[in-house]
């Protein structure tokens, strides 16, 4: 009984031993590393995601996309019937506008079928809400009585 008592306690002896010695990472006097879970010796880690790049910037359409020019189409003592061109030459389709005019003190529009008026002093802002094609145009006509627009401005822009 002794014998097999002593040989109990060797194996409890030998279990404490490996037990304690893989508790401090060596067994046998050789390093035991932690091996992550499902992840071989042998096996490199994951690439790194790559970078995370900002979207790309709009550009801006360097020139107006909207150009206006005049002309005066027919003259009377005191008045005309005149025009503005709207031609676009930006890169999209508009689909409304608003040309500006500034007339001489005493001027005013009596008449423009093919947009909406609005006065404020000598200032006559024209709004329409027709599309305006890439490379297309549209004529706008109206009727002054007194002088001719000391200037104009589409959407902004000064008119040509």
């Amino acid at each position: 009984m002794k014998a097999s008592r002593d040989r109990f306690h060797g194996v409890v002896a030998a279990a404490l031993l490996v037990a304690s010695a893989g508790a401090i990472g060596c067994v046998g006097g050789v390093d035991n590393p932690t091996v992550e879970e499902g992840v071989a010796d042998d096996e490199a880690p994951p690439p790194p995601p790559p970078p995370v790049q900002d979207p790309p910037k709009p550009v801006d359409d360097p020139a107006p996309q909207l150009t206006a020019s005049f002309t005066r189409d027919a003259s009377w003592d005191g008045g005309f019937a005149g025009s503005y061109t709207i031609a676009n030459r930006g890169v999209a389709a508009v689909g409304g506008w608003t040309l500006e005019l500034e007339l001489p003190a005493g001027a005013s529009i009596v008449a423009a079928p093919d947009a909406t008026v609005r006065v404020s002093g000598q200032r006559y802002t024209l709004t329409g809400a027709g599309a305006i094609a890439v490379g297309g145009s549209l004529r706008i006509d109206f009727v002054v009585e007194g002088g001719a627009p000391l200037g104009c401005a589409i959407n902004g822009v000064a008119c040509e």
